[in-house]
């Protein structure tokens, strides 16, 4: 709409929104979907050199880790847990993924165990 931007101002508008797709198309960006879990899963492949020998704990089991931690469901590791306020919730997301269900309660006893720790809760206080 020219009466709110002006006739200038549009053109170079216009302009931008060409090089913009342009740039898409020669690159091919928009070709790689790349999640958060995904990139949290390569992030750990690509700096973890025994990966087998691995024992990873998610602390949450909400919205967000629902969609992070599918993406460990395959990753064979020593071991796997989930751990939540509400025990429901972390036997749902370890039965998804494949891992064990804690009790929040034991998190200090054995968060020592875990030598990958990914977290995505939260909380009015410090849990870690």
């Amino acid at each position: 709409n020219t009466s709110s931007i002006g006739t200038q101002l549009m053109g170079l508008t216009q302009m931008a929104l060409e090089v913009e797709k342009d740039v898409r198309h020669a690159t091919g960006i928009n070709n790689a979907s790349i999640s958060i879990g995904n990139a949290v899963l390569n992030f750990i492949a690509v700096n973890c050199e025994d990966i087998k020998n691995q024992k990873i704990l998610f602390i949450g089991a909400g919205k967000m880790m629902g969609k992070v931690a599918p993406h460990f469901s395959n990753l064979n590791v020593a071991n796997k847990a989930v751990i939540n306020r509400t025990y429901d919730k972390a036997l749902a997301l370890a039965e998804r993924i494949k891992a064990n269900a804690l009790n929040f309660d034991e998190l200090p006893k054995i968060i020592n165990d875990y030598s990958i720790i990914i977290a995505c809760c939260s909380s009015n206080k410090p849990l870690l």
